[in-house]
């Protein structure tokens, strides 16, 4: 996809959202943390084998992962550069009447986000899809970590 100039950078989208994210998200990951910590110590104290906290742990830091990494996707947002933007051959897109979904596949899990689409009309070929861009998105529902994993 072609890149565009932005009207409006995508940093200071990311900015506005922040503090409501923030608050909630690193209350619920720093919740998730101290449960692990709390295994860690539990364990410890009760003997437990090794191999039963290492499966734990895993099971509790994938989790993790897959929370951050919506946290993310959730700061990132939806990828909104205005009502219309020039792409860099010059042409001049719309941003279509409604966000569309996207599934994405990732090793931590599945997401769904929702995302801004620029192009002439609904019925037309999609132009441009900003936050697609900004995170460097694969065509593919898969992301490029996933995909990598798969051929090994």
């Amino acid at each position: 996809m072609p890149k565009a100039e932005r009207r409006r950078p995508l940093i200071e989208e990311l900015m506005n959202m922040m503090p409501q994210a923030m608050t909630q998200d690193k209350a619920r990951i720093g919740d998730q943390l101290e449960g692990l910590w709390a295994e860690v110590v539990t364990a410890a104290q009760a003997g437990t084998g090794v191999h039963e906290i290492e499966g734990k742990l895993l099971r509790g830091v994938l989790k993790l992962g897959y929370e951050l990494l919506g946290c993310f996707f959730r700061l990132v947002g939806p990828g909104d550069v205005g009502p219309q933007t020039t792409l860099s051959d010059g042409r001049v897109v719309k941003r279509l009447k409604a966000e569309h979904t996207r599934p994405d596949q990732s090793v931590l899990g599945d997401f769904e986000g929702a995302r801004w689409v620029y192009g002439t009309r609904e019925e037309q070929r999609i132009e441009y899809v900003p936050v697609d861009e900004r995170l460097q998105l694969p065509e593919s529902r898969f992301s490029y970590r996933l995909q990598d994993g798969a051929q090994e």
